[in-house]
């Protein structure tokens, strides 16, 4: 059986029985002894008769002709096939991608489970370097294969001496299947090598944890005076290679209230020796704040928030009924503003520097949702004027922002679509297609003497304001039937056109 989606054809059945790209540097520490491995994993070859598969070809070149996709002589500037071989649980095993490495052979990419179905070794992707290395099918020494091309020193000289080209996952022992411990490809972190994996584990918080309870009401800055009691946080601690880590506490709802990333070689259970983060919630789940490491640092004596510390080390969030963000401020800046139409879209929005000249940014949508207008308006509404503004008012597309005051509106951006009746407007040029070059492309298609005029839906020009010039800008987008942008005209500043084209 076989579909086809658009340039792509996905066909089904049973199938019986290189990024040869040079790894040339090694990063690696100067007087440093590559650890031995005592043990390197190495499945044998697939026995299995019959291997299901999934085949998927992905069209490059124009044709309605389906046995010529399929035909073996299509090379991979025309056809891209990759094809996915499955074990008898429908688990992929396999997958080749037909001669896409630089040297024309198959790139292949295994997959190996464990005695319960999980993915316990990630292997690198490889090109086999004899066999059948360039026909797109099954490899049935694929181990054995990858671990030939790895060691090969003339293709991967940045590995000499390696044996372990795979990563390793272990598992906690429970129903959870939650990761324990994970080792990387190489030698001096493999599990027989040198032993350094990122560990993982998982527990709930005690008493010495000290993590602080912070809590938000109607008051704009949140209070914190106790912490939360034993056993009411998961606990997870991430232990990188080195030794440093990372644990976060998360409260019953999943959400993350403290992260603390060690930095010192012997922190202490609680705060010291950590940077710690906290973030804090409302009620309805909402993130309110977040406080850094450095205003952590500075309210440590008393976990009392001061104007400065919110000023300077906090993120600070608010919310109106449709959660949605209205107000969000970052470290060391004012806070920018939005407000929303009756669509959800941003009608207004405006930062530190438009509120000191008393100016919002207007963004103005057509019918169908689309942006058409970006201004500056200068116009006294404080967020919730605006807010109240928009719910009395009726939702309409042409009227102004607020009603009777397009005066006021500096425009910066229009953008137009659909068609080409729009001031500034450069007309479609056929002078210099004849000189755009295909190059070494045999299915390039000509470009049209004429544009489509089938643009519903599409977008046909921009004029962008130079503020300081007081000079208008417009750009013209012009499409082929196939709604390909074939030619974009742009004015420069010295009022010049510029022709860009697509082939």
């Amino acid at each position: 059986m076989q579909r086809i989606y658009k340039n792509t054809i996905i066909g089904f059945g049973l199938f019986i029985f290189a990024f040869t790209g040079k790894l040339v540097a090694q990063n690696a520490p100067s007087n440093v002894t590559r650890p031995s491995v005592s043990q390197v994993f190495s499945p044998g070859s697939y026995q299995a008769g019959q291997i299901n598969f999934i085949r998927t070809w992905e069209i490059k070149y124009p044709t309605a002709d389906i046995n010529a996709v399929k035909s073996t002589s299509r090379s991979v500037a025309e056809v891209f096939r990759t094809t996915e071989y499955l074990d008898g649980l429908g688990r992929t095993i396999q997958t080749v991608t037909k001669q896409t490495s630089p040297s024309g052979k198959d790139i292949v990419r295994i997959t190996h489970y464990d005695s319960v179905g999980r993915e316990q070794y990630s292997f690198a992707p490889y090109v086999p370097k004899n066999g059948n290395n360039n026909d797109g099918f099954f490899k049935s020494d694929a181990f054995a294969a990858q671990r030939q091309f790895y060691q090969d020193i003339s293709l991967n000289p940045g590995v000499a001496g390696e044996s372990t080209f795979y990563g390793q996952t272990e598992y906690e022992k429970s129903m959870l299947n939650r990761q324990n411990r994970l080792y990387s490809p190489g030698d001096s972190w493999a599990k027989f090598g040198g032993n350094h994996p990122t560990i993982s584990t998982y527990a709930v918080n005690v008493v010495s944890d000290s993590v602080r309870l912070w809590t938000i009401g109607s008051a704009v800055t949140p209070t914190s005076t106790g912490f939360y009691p034993a056993r009411t946080l998961k606990k997870m601690i991430v232990t990188d290679p080195n030794g440093r880590q990372v644990v976060e506490y998360k409260d019953m709802d999943d959400l993350l209230v403290l992260r603390k990333v060690q930095v010192t070689s012997n922190p202490g259970n609680a705060h010291t020796g950590w940077a710690c983060t906290y973030y804090v919630y409302d009620a309805l789940r909402n993130l309110r704040f977040v406080i850094q490491p450095r205003g952590v640092e500075i309210i440590r004596s008393n976990w009392s928030l001061t104007s400065s510390v919110i000023t300077e080390q906090c993120f600070i969030y608010r919310y109106n009924a449709r959660k949605q963000i209205i107000v969000e401020k970052i470290p060391g800046a004012d806070s920018i503003e939005y407000v929303y139409n009756k669509h959800d879209k941003i009608a207004l929005w405006r930062d530190g520097n438009l509120k000191e000249t008393g100016r919002w940014k207007v963004f103005r949508y057509d019918g169908q949702g689309r942006e058409i207008l970006k201004a500056l308006l200068t116009f006294n509404y404080t967020r919730a004027q605006w807010e109240e503004h928009f719910r009395v008012y009726p939702y309409s597309d042409t009227s102004a922002i607020p009603v009777g005051t397009d005066g006021n509106l500096f425009p910066l951006v229009y953008t137009y679509y659909d068609d080409y009746n729009f001031q500034g407007k450069s007309n479609y040029d056929p002078t210099d297609i004849g000189k755009v070059l295909a190059g070494s492309n045999p299915y390039a298609e000509v470009l049209p003497t004429s544009p489509s005029t089938n643009t519903r839906g599409l977008k046909t020009g921009e004029r962008i304001r130079v503020e300081l010039l007081d000079v208008w800008l417009t750009t013209t987008f012009y499409y082929d039937k196939k709604d390909r942008a074939t030619q974009v005209i742009k004015d420069n500043i010295a009022r010049k056109n510029y022709h860009k084209y697509a082939i």
